[in-house]
């Protein structure tokens, strides 16, 4: 299974939750509709983004208070920086899972051809 080589640490309380994304739960999002747009964000966008990398570490857990336990411990002043680390890992790992972005150096012609 592929993971993202990314990731998020909140410790609370001595115990340290690991947030990250893979290919299952990257198609968990899917599977649910999930289309991030960040022209378009929404609180739910990061919402479903925060839960999908939380269930990836937690993936028997359903307890969101778990969840809101380690999120009220990120202080107000970052959490636009928690947003963004969380969209940077979910894109590398959307990258990966469709095979671009930088680990995916080697050019290959298109079986297809434009008309323009």
């Amino acid at each position: 299974m592929i993971k993202t080589t990314k990731s998020i640490t909140i410790k609370h309380e001595g115990v340290d939750l690991i947030l990250r994304y893979s290919r299952n739960s990257i198609r968990k999002m899917d599977a649910s509709g999930f289309v991030f747009r960040a022209e378009k964000a929404t609180v739910s966008m990061y919402t479903q983004l925060i839960c999908g990398a939380f269930y990836e570490a937690c993936p028997r857990s359903s307890d969101d208070d778990i969840l809101d336990i380690y999120l009220a411990t990120i202080p107000e002043e970052h959490r636009n920086d928690f947003i963004a680390a969380l969209v940077d890992m979910y894109v590398e790992i959307l990258q990966r899972f469709i095979g671009t972005g930088e680990a995916n150096t080697k050019k290959i012609a298109p079986p297809w051809k434009k008309s323009w």
